[in-house]
């Protein structure tokens, strides 16, 4: 049995490309914006993060980012 999980059984966006554009939407990161740089498995993508003149590449539930137009 699972107890809990912050993995969500989304769907994969076919839009979701490496260099697309996203905004954080839930979690401790609400708000940043990142660029997708590949996926994880499924359910996580990576994401890159510039702040601060430095770049990060963060490992983040799928759901928890929107694609920016």
């Amino acid at each position: 049995w699972v107890l809990s999980t912050d993995i969500q059984a989304d769907p994969l966006d076919e839009n979701l490309l490496p260099g697309t554009k996203v905004k954080v939407v839930k979690g401790p990161l609400n708000g940043l914006l990142a660029e997708m740089v590949n996926y994880n498995n499924k359910y996580r993508i990576i994401i890159r993060v510039e702040q601060l003149e430095r770049s990060f590449e963060i490992q983040i539930p799928r759901s928890h980012v929107k694609t920016i137009i």
